[in-house]
């Protein structure tokens, strides 16, 4: 779920429901600014609602770069920046800015369930790259929450 960055009844819900947090950031000052605050709000809110005897623990909390461009030379600073600030929050795979995502979403789908010609461009391509990396990275995390994954991920050397 992608609720709004505000902590309104629904934002909370999903705090509270999630048992992991992927958070988008794209790489520009606003947003950056804004997810930085956001964390900040929801490690107070998350603190009061613990001392009312809300206690809420994630599995992992993760900063997803997206939007990214490695042309232009703001958002390699701003994901420069993001990186240094959140060290260990950051996932290490990104997703960048492409037509394609804006294109499935125009049609109501994903990049995975486009078909027909556009599949086999090479932006259509590099866009599935992308995804499929950063979905990856989230299986990863995912399967380390569980114990019954261990061995496997210890044979993978992941873990």
């Amino acid at each position: 779920m992608d609720p709004p960055p505000a902590l309104g009844m629904l934002s909370l819900s999903v705090l509270r429901a999630a048992n992991a947090l992927v958070i988008p950031a794209p790489p520009n000052n606003i947003d950056f600014g804004s997810t930085a605050h956001f964390l900040k709000m929801m490690g107070a809110t998350m603190h009061e609602l613990a001392q009312a005897g809300g206690a809420r623990e994630y599995a992992f909390l993760r900063i997803l770069g997206t939007k990214m461009n490695d042309n232009k030379s703001a958002h390699v600073a701003i994901k420069r920046m993001m990186d240094a600030v959140f060290p260990m929050d950051m996932m290490q795979a990104v997703l960048k800015d492409s037509a394609e995502i804006d294109n499935a979403s125009a049609n109501l789908s994903t990049v995975y369930e486009t078909t027909g010609p556009a599949t086999r461009t090479e932006t259509h391509k590099r866009c599935r790259a992308y995804l499929d990396a950063v979905n990856r990275e989230i299986e990863v995390l995912i399967r380390k929450t569980w114990p019954s994954h261990y061995p496997a991920l210890r044979k993978e050397g992941l873990l």
